[in-house]
């Protein structure tokens, strides 16, 4: 498929023919949607929300678990000529006022189950909105399926350029206030493309999406398998045991998840009995993939090919990837520059760095941002030229495969010297009995920050801690180790399945983190 594509022109593609019109493409446990169905949804949608006022770039906020909604409402948004803004579906009314009033919003689309929060949220905002009802709502609500029935199903004739912003995600606010990305229709699609011919993927697919549309994860690969005419198998909410069942009723053979996700599957109750053999292609995204949790999920999916780990960011896109084929001896790489995008590591100067030496991550190409909405200063601090930054940190070894080592500020000093938290948490997660690693640094009148680790147990196991220090040891510089370890039965998680160290660190200042065992 070539570039110049709006989504919209994707799902009319696929329902106009005779050989793909009637064929299944979404499945949930209660639906099954066509291609004929999500395309004529999306045009009566389209022509509904045109008739509410949205025009051209105009903003549509979607307040969703994942629901089949969701796929009628991005091919809507993008024929209607809109950009959609989703939003997690565990916001409080503050957050949800914050985002609604900084998205510009003119409609949100939502079901019952959000009534209290939105209600909230739209009255701390104080701005005037439509809301539609998914199955119902409150007084002054539009009911979404009385509005699809009762439009029009004929394609919309808005003119939509294909490097009009499309999806405008907010950053996760991990590493502070959320910003709202602009990423155009083109640059999905040119991510769509590199993806799919990363991971050979076609109309015999079938994706289990268990994480969900509102974040990166979920709203790419929900919409790259489509893309490629592949199937979607949508779960609502992420359930371990039930996503293993999934897989094995509906022959999955595409697995996106957040790493995450995929310790909680392969720990789920009853996963020895689940045949997975389906599995062809397991894409750990949207946090570090460690090397003992890739080799414990290359066990449980041994049919698979192996796991690919893609790295990039809302604002960068996909600009990194690293093939099953490549992983013998680079434990921790995140693989070569992506198609479409090139990578460079920065000195604070703006001078790139020899290999082996940390610098700031860079890229440029087809798959970034345009920026972020209404925010100069942020859009401006994240380049040098066409150059863009993640903040993340990174290098280069002699054959130019890239190692994220942290991100800026996750960067530990501790007693003036450097120590990056990926590379410890890396160690760590090979030894045997650990399932989730976090390394932060906390506050320490000696060192300035003592390197702590905090470990949640793999399932059925134990963390020997004397055992683990050993280890820290033989695998570690002195100023690396962990001061202490701590094992906590769960670790603080984003909706999208990544580990809050500010929150991690929040509960430490507050004393709400038990002391570990130390190991200095």
């Amino acid at each position: 498929m070539i570039e110049g594509l709006t989504l919209g022109q994707i799902s009319h593609h696929y329902a106009r023919s005779g050989v793909t019109r009637d064929r299944v493409v979404l499945t949930t446990g209660s639906e099954s949607y066509t291609w004929g169905r999500l395309d004529d949804g999306s045009n009566r949608l389209a022509r509904a929300l045109g008739g509410l006022g949205v025009g051209v770039q105009d903003k549509v906020a979607v307040l969703l678990w994942n629901d089949p909604a969701y796929y009628e409402l991005m091919f809507a948004v993008a024929k209607a000529g809109a950009v959609i803004v989703p939003l997690n579906a565990r916001l409080v009314a503050r957050e949800l006022a914050y985002y609604l009033e900084r998205s510009h919003a003119k409609v949100l689309v939502t079901s019952p189950g959000f009534a209290t929060v939105v209600r909230e949220a739209v009255a701390l905002a104080g701005i005037d909105i439509a809301v539609l009802g998914r199955g119902g709502g409150e007084p002054g609500w539009l009911d979404y399926d009385e509005l699809l029935a009762g439009s029009d199903p004929a394609p919309p004739t808005v003119e939509v350029s294909p490097d009009a912003p499309f999806w405008m995600p907010f950053t996760s606010g991990t590493t502070g206030a959320p910003k709202a990305a602009l990423i155009p229709h083109r640059n999905l699609v040119t991510e769509w493309n590199a993806l799919s011919a990363e991971i050979a993927s076609g109309r015999d697919d079938t994706y289990l999406l268990a994480a969900p549309i509102f974040g990166g994860v979920g709203f790419v690969f929900g919409l790259c398998s489509l893309y490629r005419g592949g199937r979607v198998v949508l779960m609502e909410q992420f359930d371990p045991a039930r996503a293993l069942q999934l897989i094995e009723e509906h022959r999955v053979t595409v697995l996106p998840a957040a790493p995450t996700m995929l310790s909680m599957m392969i720990e789920a109750d009853g996963a020895a009995e689940r045949d997975v053999s389906s599995v062809r292609a397991i894409l750990a995204m949207g946090s570090a993939l460690s090397t003992g949790l890739r080799r414990r999920v290359e066990r449980y999916f041994a049919a698979a090919e192996g796991v690919y780990h893609p790295y990039g960011s809302t604002e960068l896109g996909t600009c990194a990837c690293i093939h099953p084929s490549q992983q013998e001896g680079r434990d921790g790489s995140v693989g070569q520059g992506f198609l479409g995008a090139e990578v460079r590591l920065l000195d604070a100067e703006g001078n790139d760095v020899a290999p082996g030496e940390v610098g700031e991550i860079y890229t440029r190409g087809k798959v970034l941002s345009v920026g972020y909405f209404e925010n100069e200063e942020a859009t401006a601090a994240s380049r040098r030229g066409d150059w863009v930054t993640s903040n993340d940190l990174g290098r280069f070894d002699e054959d130019g495969f890239l190692y994220v080592v942290d991100r800026t500020k996750d960067m530990i000093v501790t007693g003036g010297l450097n120590v990056y938290s990926n590379e410890v948490e890396e160690v760590i997660s090979t030894f045997d009995g650990v399932g989730q690693v976090a390394v932060i640094g906390v506050p320490d009148p000696k060192w300035g920050e003592a390197v702590t680790a905090y470990v949640t147990a793999a399932a059925g196991a134990e963390v020997d801690l004397e055992s683990l220090r050993a280890h820290c040891t033989a695998q570690l510089a002195d100023f690396k180790r962990p001061k202490s370890v701590v094992v906590v039965d769960g670790m603080p998680l984003s909706s999208t399945g990544k580990i809050l160290k500010r929150v991690l660190r929040d509960d430490v200042a507050a004393g709400r983190v038990p002391t570990g065992a130390a190991l200095a």
